[in-house]
């Protein structure tokens, strides 16, 4: 079966097709795309042209849009619609992208590219000459941007240093998923149910009626709060009963401080 991931979007607007994306297509189409992207950056730095904005900048402009089409579907799903498969394949994929990510930034013969084209553009500002190699503002924003972005992820670095930055990225990378995971799950396992009418003095129609359809989908009677946003700020914000509000505000405060993994 092909895998839609990897294949263009034959939708409107060419949103993502939910519906034919299963986890089991992520890491394959991951690995495949980094691997074909990696490819492009080779081409871009290897390029034996003289470097300009089209063959360089333009080029990474365009460099991975598929790859990061994947990716953003992965990730929005994972913070919509998350669960702990979803949650493993973000774990999994996280080190091999800021591994794809470290080795373009860190490609020197690309960095070379880019830096000859922010000379040239500095020096024409500062000559204020109009010549074929000036760009726009746009182009000089984008230019900017790529540059400082280069710098700023070990593109002069040497040696040993530039492997150690990677390194850093990469656990960042994993810390970064596994502390949101370990929020999340200290979000979820929090829940206020509140079977008296009288508890919900000041709250508005609309917050009653999610918390009703809260406490159903967990085959309950009354009224259930949580501590993601939509429930937990409009109660909150509109409820008279002072004990409840510091009940949830405390939950709220305490995720991961509660002595457990």
């Amino acid at each position: 079966m092909m895998n839609p991931l990897v294949s263009t979007f034959n939708t409107p607007f060419e949103s993502a097709p939910f519906d034919q994306i299963k986890p089991e297509h992520f890491v394959s189409a991951i690995d495949q795309l980094i691997e074909e992207a990696d490819k492009e950056i080779q081409q871009i730095s290897d390029n034996p042209e003289p470097a300009s904005f089209k063959n360089t900048i333009d080029a990474l402009e365009k460099n991975g849009e598929k790859l990061g089409r994947a990716v953003e579907v992965l990730f929005n799903l994972n913070h919509a619609e998350t669960n702990e498969e979803l949650q493993n394949i973000a774990q999994e994929v996280s080190p091999k992208l800021s591994a794809f990510s470290s080795k373009m930034l860190m490609n020197e013969a690309l960095f070379n590219r880019i830096k000859v084209l922010y000379s040239q553009h500095i020096d024409n500002e500062k000559s204020n000459r109009d010549t074929q190699s000036r760009i726009s503002i746009e182009q000089a924003t984008v230019l900017s941007n790529y540059y400082d972005n280069f710098i700023r992820n070990g593109a002069e670095l040497e040696g040993e240093k530039k492997q150690r930055f990677a390194d850093i990225k990469s656990e960042l990378a994993t810390l970064t998923l596994t502390f949101g995971d370990h929020v999340l799950a200290e979000t979820n396992a929090f829940s206020m149910h509140i079977t008296e009418e009288t508890d919900l003095d000041g709250l508005p129609d609309f917050v009653k009626e999610a918390a009703v359809q809260e406490a159903q989908d967990q085959d309950l009677e009354g009224w259930m709060f949580t501590l993601n946003y939509p429930s937990f700020v409009p109660f909150m914000k509109y409820s008279k009963n002072r004990e409840l509000r510091k009940k949830i505000f405390m939950a709220f405060n305490f995720r991961s401080n509660q002595g457990n993994k």
